[in-house]
């Protein structure tokens, strides 16, 4: 059994998600680093990379929650509120996938017109290595803040939250399940770097993985916030969404017989 006392954690006298989040940013930028120093490139130029895409983050996480009130409204036949957008909470899909799109602008803009970096789909694998990571490390601050919880469970390492007026639940620890399918991921793509078919291919492979991982976790979770619709989550359609376009993209690539080239750049999964 895990005891959480939410809203009055802290770690080293910083609120939980916020350290966590601390700690997954050190453990993402590491590796990229080490790749930059190693090839000598500008790390001003890496700054503004990673910082517009962590406004990315920032932005997909918040754009995403606005749509979750949004559905929420047209669910319960009612107009949005100023309060419904003030309310609207950060979503980690949204993140993640707003931080993977501007990464990628960025750094096909600096590869277009600075000619610095690896090529883009050699970048983007090494996300696909990083990201997993970083994600699994930031969910252990939403186990300690009390967010993303699970189905009520009073089973094997069952999470019992306490609220600051004296509240009581027991949860499925969700959070660390998905926490523990990440780091898989993580350690899955950090193997499949040498036997990749094509540049590009593990980021879409661990988009699609990571899809069909919150899937099945979704069902596992017990915070209506996050929008059920339809006996789905939001992050459920949304998952359904990005496996749809994974198909039809690689059915179009198929029919058009088109294969990315086998790029010999430095990335992360060969230094």
């Amino acid at each position: 059994m895990i005891t959480v006392y939410t809203e009055m954690t802290r770690i080293a006298g910083v609120p939980p998600y916020l350290f966590f989040a601390g700690l997954a940013t050190v453990a993402a930028l590491i590796p990229f680093v080490a790749v930059l120093l190693k090839k000598d490139e500008d790390l001003r130029w890496f700054g503004w990379q990673f910082g517009l895409a962590g406004l990315g983050l920032l932005l997909g996480g918040r754009f995403f929650g606005f749509l979750v009130e949004v559905a929420n409204c047209l669910q319960e036949g009612r107009a949005l509120t100023f309060a419904d957008v003030r309310r609207s909470a950060f979503v980690a899909y949204g993140g993640l996938l707003g931080f993977i799109l501007v990464y990628r602008l960025v750094t096909g803009w600096m590869v277009k017109h600075r000619q610095t970096f690896a090529h883009i789909p050699v970048q983007m694998d090494t996300l696909a290595v990083v990201i997993p990571l970083f994600h699994g490390i930031a969910r252990f601050g939403c186990l300690f803040a009390g967010c993303c919880y699970g189905k009520e469970w009073h089973g094997f390492l069952a999470v019992h939250y306490i609220g600051p007026d004296g509240s009581e639940r027991w949860c499925f620890p969700v959070q660390l399940l998905e926490a523990l399918c990440l780091f898989l991921l993580c350690l899955c793509m950090l193997l499949l770097c040498r036997k990749k078919r094509f540049s590009g291919q593990l980021v879409l492979l661990y988009i699609a993985s990571y899809a069909v991982c919150r899937f099945c976790l979704e069902f596992l979770r017990g915070d209506a916030v996050r929008g059920v619709y339809g006996g789905f989550s939001f992050s459920q359609f949304v998952s359904m969404g990005l496996l749809l376009a994974l198909a039809l993209w690689g059915g179009w690539h198929r029919y058009r017989g088109r294969h990315a080239p086998k790029l010999e750049e430095e990335s992360f999964c060969k230094s």
